[in-house]
């Protein structure tokens, strides 16, 4: 959370983590926790520091959300395209059709360890539930400090429960401490139904609200806030009302417990619409009372210039440390400039020498034709837009043709996306891209590591992090935005237009300001001159794909709107990158992707759980289609 705008030292609670043992039990997934050189559990709270490295150890089950090849949010959707192979990039199984029950690409659920994506979320919760148990009794510690800490554990727990839902639908709730003795008929619970475990989880985190503080000092970002919590809430009452599990019967009809409970409902109910828009206007508030906004980049090249300007914020609001705009941040794992897990090393352009950045990560041709025009109109609705001919015509650019499928476009597309003949900002300066065949940014003649699409991405690559030789490297590290301002105004606007069937009041103010903060006209201003009919619905869901493109949204988006099989199925068309000529490398082609992308429904709407937690637990049922 944003606390101060004088200069900070960057820390984090991330990097105080006293990572916990764990001993296995055989019986369950539920573990017993010591920390390092601790002999008894006792012996972890016997102070007040061996109290904060345990609860820093409830912290560290987290999932790393800025590494790139295991956020299955981020890699796993229509928004990049790459030539790596399974093994560099595993979530590539999430949409080849081999993510199965008996091997499934990431495991959430349980201990047991899949091939490189394991976060073991009910570790996680009952280390949480452990050191509830114990705080209390610890030597000297002040009864302000176990407020806090509690509430920081409450807080864990029901974000682990949050993460678990977001992946498996309806889940198994763990309100209480388990100890390792209790019988198997207490211990092996049934799932409860998606709307169950919604309800608790809220109030899991209105549990956690009052003793959360409204703002931490630097030392402590990355410690959730009271807007943290509400922030998080909002997104799951947001998730709780979309189509996926708002009275779906095409698809969970027969998706029931052992009971024959019906476990996502087949009901469809409209006021989850207006809970989710409450929830979204009482995170607006209090982020607002805490100090956040909208950003706003304070050293743009020239004050007089609004589209630079617009520019600047839609290119550093990820990347700027800590601003304004970031309700919660994640730092536990920061990015290095030798390291291939590293998003920068794997998407920024290639440098002369060669090695990393490899250019492996790229935007997909179908994410660089929603972004709008500088009208503010989508490009196949703007009357001044050539759309027909946009990858045909070509205008000279400083001296080089460039599409013009890049020209007049909004503010959001320069700060994004790299083109052909088109500039990017890295390196404290600013290169032209020349990615045709063969070319320094282009697919080389002998290698696998280049844009499979023919465009770079700008976003999440900081302008300051420098790739000038193989000797002379340095990443420019920023914690990823766990959620951020821009995107409760987002949920605010779509539960608006869900529940009332218009965009108008508070919720076309709220789309206003974020057009305004990346340079574009009102909406009202400009929708009249659309060539075709521009819904409500399809304006606020393109604002909230463009707005939150590339931070891991679309993966969650595309599956709640039930539109997975439209969006994430099928080879991706993009750039012809074998191709010297301007001419002919914009022509489309489908994608020289390594692999072809499958979605199937229903079943890659959730992930499967590991058929072995399924034989522990005769109580568990499958997600559907695994």
């Amino acid at each position: 959370m944003y606390k101060t705008k004088t200069k900070i030292e960057m820390k984090n609670i991330f990097f105080k983590v006293a990572v916990l043992s764990l001993l296995f039990c055989s019986s369950c997934s539920y573990l017993d926790i010591v920390p390092p050189n601790i002999s008894t559990i006792d012996d972890a709270f016997q102070n007040e520091t061996e109290a904060q490295k345990s609860l820093y150890g409830v912290y560290s089950y987290m999932p790393n959300f800025s590494h790139c090849r295991n956020n299955i949010d981020w890699v796993s959707s229509d928004e990049f395209v790459h030539n790596g192979d399974n093994y560099w990039f595993p979530a590539v199984n999430i949409y080849t059709g081999e993510n199965s029950a008996t091997q499934p690409t990431a495991n959430f659920w349980s201990h047991f360890y899949m091939w490189r994506i394991n976060y073991p979320m009910y570790e996680g919760i009952r280390s949480a539930y452990l050191f509830l148990q114990k705080v209390d009794g610890v030597p000297g510690l002040s009864d302000e400090k176990k407020k806090e800490w509690k509430a920081e554990a409450n807080f864990l727990i029901a974000f682990y429960h949050y993460t678990l839902l977001k992946y498996y639908g309806p889940i198994v709730i763990v309100d209480k401490y388990i100890p390792l003795t209790t019988s198997q008929d207490e211990m092996m619970q049934s799932r409860s139904t998606y709307d169950e475990c919604v309800d608790w989880i809220a109030k899991k985190f209105d549990e956690a609200i009052p003793d959360l503080p409204t703002t931490v000092a630097s030392a402590d970002y990355g410690k959730p806030t009271k807007a943290a919590a509400l922030a998080i809430k909002s997104r799951m009452l947001l998730y709780a009302a979309s189509p996926l599990f708002n009275g779906n019967t095409e698809f969970y009809a027969d998706f029931k417990g052992k009971d024959g409970t019906n476990l996502i409902s087949q009901t469809y109910d409209k006021e989850k619409w207006k809970k989710a828009l409450d929830a979204a206007q009482t995170a607006i508030d209090a982020a607002t009372a805490a100090g956040c906004a909208l950003y706003d980049y304070p050293k743009s090249s020239s004050s007089t210039d609004a589209f630079q300007h617009a520019v600047d914020n839609a290119r550093y609001t990820m990347v700027d440390p800590w601003n304004k705009e970031l309700i919660w941040g994640y730092s536990g794992w920061n990015e290095n400039q030798y390291q291939e897990n590293s998003f920068q090393c794997l998407a920024a352009p290639r440098i002369a020498s060669g090695g990393l950045p490899y250019e492996l990560y790229a935007p997909t041709l179908s994410v660089a034709s929603m972004y709008y025009t500088d009208k503010g109109l989508p490009i196949d609705a703007d009357p001044d837009f050539d759309y027909a001919n946009r990858f045909t015509t070509f205008t000279e650019v400083d001296g080089e043709m460039v599409a013009n499928f890049n020209l007049h476009r909004e503010p959001r597309y320069y700060a994004c996306i790299g083109y052909d003949r088109g500039y990017y900002e890295i390196n404290n300066t600013k290169i032209r891209l020349k990615m045709r065949y063969k070319e320094q940014h282009g697919k080389p003649q002998n290698s696998v590591n280049f844009s499979v699409s023919g465009f770079l991405v700008k976003k999440g690559v900081h302008p300051q992090t420098v790739f000038e030789s193989q000797d002379k490297r340095t990443v420019k590290t920023y914690p990823f935005p766990i959620i951020r301002l821009s995107e409760l105004y987002l949920n605010y606007m779509e539960a608006y237009v869900e529940y009332y069937g218009k965009l108008d009041g508070q919720a076309l103010t709220y789309l206003d300001m974020i057009r305004k903060k990346n340079g574009l006209p009102t909406w009202e201003s400009v929708k009249g001159l659309a060539t075709r009919t521009i819904t409500d619905l399809e304006t606020v869901r393109t604002e909230r794909l463009v707005e939150l493109a590339f931070e891991g949204h679309h993966f969650q988006d595309y599956r709640r709107w039930c539109l997975g099989d439209k969006y994430l199925n099928g080879k991706t068309t993009n750039l012809d990158i074998n191709q010297t000529t301007y001419q002919k490398f914009w022509r489309t082609i489908k994608s020289n992707e390594k692999y072809d992308r499958i979605f199937r429904t229903p079943q890659d709407y959730l992930q499967p759980i590991y058929v072995e937690d399924i034989k522990i637990n005769p109580n568990l049922v499958q997600n559907p289609g695994y």
